[in-house]
Parts: structure tokens; sequence; C-alpha cells
């Protein structure tokens, strides 16, 4: 079943919307090793939303025995192509695509997202 009348709130998908660039990886195999790895294959300039979701009841316990809330990324798409290990750039993050589901209803793909580098993110509460 499609949402027919989706595209009556496709302006909060335009608003939230940034450029960001989808590096597309094919795995390539070592026949002397016996091994495989990534290798980047295309770069694909997209102007579609990142969303984030901090919920509190998600959290892990750190070392010291107290709880650290997650946040999960997720890439909101329109295409459907981009597979798990490809890369996502924007302007200030670079991620990686951990995981991908539909929205039938919507017609979108979520893609979920893991940053790369986080030791050196410091988030800054106000």
């Amino acid at each position: 079943m499609f949402f027919d009348s989706f595209g009556g709130f496709e302006f909060m998908f335009d608003n939230l919307a940034q450029d960001i660039t989808v590096i597309t990886t094919a795995e390539v195999e070592d026949e002397d090793l016996g091994t495989t790895s990534r290798k980047a294959n295309q770069e694909v300039k997209l102007h579609e939303p990142i969303l984030n979701t901090q919920n509190p009841n998600i959290t892990y316990s750190n070392s010291d025995g107290g709880q650290l809330e997650t946040t999960v990324y997720y890439l909101e798409s329109k295409h459907s192509e981009f597979n798990k290990g490809d890369e996502v750039r924007t302007k200030d993050n670079h991620f990686k695509i951990t995981a991908k589901a539909d929205d039938v209803a919507s017609g979108l793909w979520f893609y979920t997202l893991k940053r790369v580098g986080d030791d050196n993110f410091v988030s800054v509460n106000d």
C-alpha cells in the first residue's frame, strides 16, 4: 500500500535536506591472499536529509557504571541502490552505512549510519 498523498509532506523532506555525497563501494577479491576488501566505486551527489534520534530510553553502560544515551543517524533517501559499507559525507561529518530498510508507504529508504571518527566528535549542549 502506497501513501498516495505523501508528496504533500515533501516540504519537510526538502526543509531538512542537505548536500551530501554517497561514495558507493565495490567488493574486491584478492585471489592471491583469498581476502576481500571494499574499494570506492562512484560518488553520488544528493540533497537529502540526515536525521538523528536521541532516545533517552536506549542507553548503554560505560566502564564507570553510568548510563550514556545513544544517538542513531539515518539517511532518508529516495534512492535504493546504496549498500552496507558505502560512505556518506557531508560538509561536517563522515558516516558509513550499517543497515538499510524501506518504507513502502512513503516510497523512501532509510539507511542507518555510523559516524566515522567519533573519538574526535564533541557535542556541545547549550
